[in-house]
């Protein structure tokens, strides 16, 4: 995971993530919200890569995911399943507030993902956003809008 950039008092980071890796975030237990970029069309670990992913955020305290790119509703439907197997009974301090993107453009996502999430009256301090294939091209785009989306 790399610490990216920092807007105002949140700090910003981005970690590529490959299907076959654990992934585990290292904020402590702290709250923060996850944009999950999708940059392959489905692929075989789909649907149960996603819960999984799901689990591993919502165990490490992720409140609001915002999912973006290729198959978003889908992985808007996997974080919301992945909750709701976690926490059957969702009260206002275990619910985790998920979001869709259907554009492709980061500057479009990442404009929503860092000026409009908030849940309740949880302030995050960290956001991570979670860019999940091999796309070189696609993952420079994107870690420039972000620097970019920073110094707006």
């Amino acid at each position: 995971m790399e610490h990216i950039c920092d807007l105002e008092h949140r700090r910003i980071w981005f970690h590529q993530w490959q299907h076959h890796e654990k992934f585990s975030v290292p904020f402590d237990k702290q709250p923060y919200a996850c944009l999950i970029v999708m940059n392959l069309r489905r692929v075989q670990f789909v649907p149960y890569g996603m819960i999984q992913i799901g689990f591993s955020l919502i165990d490490s305290n992720c409140r609001q995911v915002v999912t973006a790119g290729f198959d978003s509703q889908l992985w808007h439907d996997c974080i919301d399943a992945a909750d709701l197997l976690r926490h059957p009974n969702v009260t206002d301090e275990n619910l985790v507030v998920t979001s869709w993107e259907n554009s492709k453009l980061p500057k479009k996502f990442l404009f929503f993902f860092l000026e409009c999430t908030g849940v309740f009256d949880i302030e995050f301090n960290n956001f991570l956003v979670l860019f999940v294939g091999e796309n070189e091209a696609r993952k420079q785009k994107t870690i420039s809008a972000i620097r970019k989306q920073s110094y707006l």
